[in-house]
């Protein structure tokens, strides 16, 4: 009979055996610790695109590019201070609130995350700042729970961004996902704000369009996962009761970018920031 401890390192095992999103996000991004399933998965689903795997870290850059400038016009501009972030970063990258403690010390920040694989470096983002960062075991569908846990590090009666990179990508019904937006903004104070990229459906199609169906293929398989690509009009409906920020919904390298950028897009995610 199996101890205790070899059925959870043979559910480990099973775990890395299959990507998950926030694990593929944070290869993308560089992770200090890498998986092979990770990279293979990455090379696959980039396999027909002209720059192959060099498309898949782009889109990671463009998307934090954005959340790096939003973040940083919510700290200075809106002085929003607290932060709810859907997972985090690995590598050397900035996590939002180092991002935000560059200008204002005081702001703080907590992470959700499921991945048993990710958690295990939750420790090391809170390196320092244990005062004002810690993070929720939980998916980002676990809304009840994330907000109590939440609750003792912010203060929900004050202004709260929350971060979804790509999160609601992985949402297959508009409804379901619409109303993870408003589940998540209804408690939080006036002056809240939440910050999305979104996988494109109308744009790039020809280079994007293998890629969704090649994960498709795989999720059929339980390979990979469920995503749904939106056009503007379906990712703006998201936030229909909230307050778009200008440029509305655009390009992520086309939101208030920090120099003239390309004026046609080379990612296809779309990124905004919305205002209760």
């Amino acid at each position: 009979m199996r101890s205790v401890d070899d059925a959870r390192s043979a559910e480990r095992d099973i775990e890395l055996q299959i990507s998950s999103p926030s694990r593929l996000a944070a290869y993308a991004r560089g992770a200090e610790v890498r998986f092979e399933t990770d990279r293979a998965l990455a090379n696959r689903l980039y396999a027909s695109h002209d720059d192959g795997a060099d498309a898949f870290f782009a889109v990671s850059r463009a998307v934090h590019g954005f959340v790096e400038r939003a973040v940083r016009h919510l700290t200075d501009d809106a002085e929003v201070r607290q932060f709810l972030v859907m997972g985090a970063s690995t590598s050397d990258r900035a996590n939002v609130h180092e991002i935000a403690q560059l200008t204002a010390p005081d702001a703080r920040a907590v992470y959700v995350l499921f991945d048993p694989t990710m958690l295990v470096y939750a420790h090391r983002l809170r390196r320092g700042t244990e005062d004002t960062t810690a993070h929720v075991r939980a998916r980002m569908s676990d809304i009840d729970t994330v907000l109590e846990q939440a609750a003792v590090t912010l203060d929900l009666s004050r202004p709260v961004a929350v971060v979804m990179p790509a999160n609601l990508s992985y949402v297959r019904s508009p409804d379901r996902a619409a109303a993870i937006v408003d589940r998540y903004m209804g408690p939080l104070a006036a002056g809240s704000h939440i910050v999305a990229t979104h996988n494109a459906s109308d744009f790039l199609v020809d280079e994007v369009a293998p890629i969704y169906r090649r994960i498709a293929e795989l999720a059929a398989k339980q390979q990979a996962w469920e995503v749904a690509p939106r056009d503007r009009a379906e990712v703006a409906a998201l936030f229909s009761r909230l307050t778009l920020l200008d440029p509305g919904v655009v390009p992520a390298e086309h939101w208030r970018p920090a120099a003239e950028g390309p004026t046609t897009p080379r990612v296809a995610a779309y990124a905004t920031v919305a205002r209760k």
